[in-house]
């Protein structure tokens, strides 16, 4: 420790006064300081996952029954909903305000100039503009800009005055809020949020016997009192629907926040010169998931969100999901008591490999056959006996983003891992090759099991890959910094859990990443 004490630190700008007032370990800033210092390794893609090679593609009885099968663990209110809730809306309008604050001045004639001359974005402007009253959230909006003194044409929104009233206008703060609570759809009179969304369909699939739903949203510390008061809004209008929620809320730990750098691999520092801390991405709330006592729970984004219409699909593929769970479930647990009790043999030990192989796409080691008896049987004990997740997986369409992948670790070992593409070396021909030959998505919704056959909680953290971390490029006070992403929730975050990636159609995938992905037929 000497080492660090010295050179270490002061490689990065970092004193012993510094190291009084942090917010995270010692020892984990110094992991973070060593993967900055040395580069996150690229992963080995080995084959891209395909239905028939990594990617259940069930048929329609066995839907059926998977289906049937999910009654029990559901009406013993075993499942619960966890849904990462801290993104905000700003990110929404990401386009949008960039756009703006290149050209601050427009007329409708403006932009369509700019359309004509290929001026970024102003196409994507244009079409938010154009179609402002189709927004859920645009009648109140609308209504105030017009008793707004500034607009001179009520019924023009195609310039930049009615643009800055949008991003400006404190009393709806649209940019500031978070995504959650940002309202999505409408129905006649009536709107609602993402997060009563998220409610709605979760009352459709996951109501145990005394029709309580068992939900958990991880939201900033800022935004927290804002849920609180919508949710106790929602409590009055969900009062004659018969369903009670358990719902609670957690906050991203302190503790799981990296230290950021400047782009001279220079500790970044704040106004007041301390160093700056950043939240260590979504593969932080691993820990926020550790922490729930839950037997099933079904993880899925905040904004990936169907109206009433489309929910029917959603619904039944997440009770799918949730039925495959029980019943693989079920068997890992019953291999593991009888590995643990004795009770096998050389036909049952090829029984539970062959389970193994082919339904948690565990490849076995080359010499297992070679092993004795016992050494095969605590092998497979070893193999089984960790957390399990069951991913529905859409066909990519042309989505921007990772998908699912057999993936090659360091000792040789080829496991099923969900890649995103900033972990690829797209620079190597054949790593490329195998990315460009990807035909699924990133998960639409996973459903996990986190106690073992004795009931106990597994330990998440001790099945994550520390090693996949990522470095972006962020900005801070105007400048860009370095900042260290955790691995993320079910990528590195989940590496060493056993897997089962499963099709789904895509009318399960509706998100909204871009606010104009709400004109989007499967939002209205």
């Amino acid at each position: 420790m000497a080492e660090l004490n010295n050179n270490f630190w002061e490689k990065f700008g970092i004193t012993e006064k510094d190291l009084t007032n942090i917010p995270i370990r010692k020892n984990d800033l110094v992991k973070q300081l060593v993967q900055f210092n040395d580069g996150i390794e690229r992963i080995e893609l080995a084959a891209s996952a395909i239905p028939g090679e990594g990617i259940v593609k069930p048929d329609p009885d066995y839907i059926d029954y998977l289906i049937e099968k999910s009654s029990e663990p559901l009406a013993d209110g075993r499942v619960l909903l966890f849904i990462p809730a801290s993104g905000a809306a700003s990110r929404l309008f990401k386009k949008i305000v960039a756009f703006y604050n290149c050209n601050p001045v427009f007329s409708k004639a403006d932009l369509e100039n700019m359309i004509e001359a290929n001026v970024q974005d102003a196409d994507y402007v244009f079409t938010f503009l154009e179609n402002i009253e189709e927004f859920a959230f645009s009648k109140d909006l609308i209504e105030d800009w017009k008793n707004n003194e500034l607009s001179d044409q009520h019924t023009d929104y195609t310039n930049s005055q009615f643009l800055k009233f949008i991003l400006e206008n404190k009393k709806f703060n649209l940019i500031a809020k978070p995504k959650a609570l940002f309202e999505f759809h409408h129905y006649n009179a009536e709107t609602r949020t993402c997060f009563e969304e998220q409610l709605r369909e979760g009352i459709g699939y996951s109501k145990d016997d005394s029709n309580i739903t068992r939900f958990h949203f991880t939201v900033s510390v800022e935004h927290l009192e804002q849920f609180k008061d919508l949710y106790n809004e929602l409590i009055l209008k969900f009062k004659d629907e018969n369903v009670v929620f358990d719902l609670s809320f957690s906050l991203q730990k302190k503790s799981t926040d990296t230290i950021a750098l400047t782009k001279d691999r220079n500790a970044a520092r704040d106004t007041d010169g301390n160093l700056v801390f950043r939240p260590g991405g979504h593969g932080a709330l691993l820990e926020n998931l550790n922490d729930l006592d839950a037997d099933f729970v079904v993880i899925k984004n905040i904004d990936n969100i169907a109206p009433d219409r489309l929910k029917y699909d959603s619904i039944k593929y997440k009770k799918m999901l949730i039925g495959m769970m029980y019943e693989v479930e079920e068997q890992v647990h019953s291999y593991l008591n009888k590995i643990e009790t004795g009770e096998y043999n050389e036909k049952l030990l090829k029984e539970i490999a062959e389970f193994a192989h082919f339904s948690l796409n565990i490849k076995s080691e080359v010499l297992y056959e070679e092993l004795p008896i016992s050494e095969k049987a605590n092998l497979l004990f070893n193999k089984l006996n960790r957390p399990l997740r069951i991913c529905g997986m859409v066909n990519n369409e042309g989505q921007v983003g990772g998908g699912p992948f057999w993936v090659k670790d360091s000792d040789g070992q080829v496991t099923l891992q969900i890649v995103e593409t900033v972990q690829i070396d797209k620079g190597d021909p054949l790593q490329f090759d195998i990315m460009s030959t990807a035909t699924h998505f990133n998960p639409v919704d996973i459903v996990c099991s986190v106690r073992d056959y004795k009931g106990n909680k597994f330990n998440l953290t001790d099945f994550r890959d520390e090693a996949m971390a990522f470095i972006s490029t962020k900005s801070f006070n105007g400048d860009d910094i370095l900042a260290l992403e955790l691995p993320g929730l079910w990528n590195g975050g989940m590496a060493f859990w056993n897997t089962i990636f499963v099709e789904v159609p895509p009318v399960t995938f509706n998100p909204v990443k871009e606010i104009n992905d709400l004109l989007g037929e499967n939002h209205k």
